[in-house]
């Protein structure tokens, strides 16, 4: 499993309620999700502001 998931799993106290299979699998979901929803700005004339890129994809997921 990637290192960074594994320091998330760790964080979230998940590395042993779920398989290590899963959870990439989730991880990976969750970061193409994120992706795809910065991935919408790419047409804007104007570079994407990274505050701003924070709020989009903490605003799509529903966390403060």
């Amino acid at each position: 499993m990637n290192e960074k998931f594994k320091e998330i799993a760790v964080k979230a106290q998940l590395e042993h309620c779920v398989s290590h299979v899963r959870l990439q699998e989730l991880c990976e979901l969750i970061v193409k999700e994120c992706a795809n929803e910065l991935l919408k700005w790419e047409t804007e004339p104007f570079p994407l502001d990274p505050k701003h890129a924070v709020k989009i994809i903490k605003e799509h997921f529903g966390v403060e």
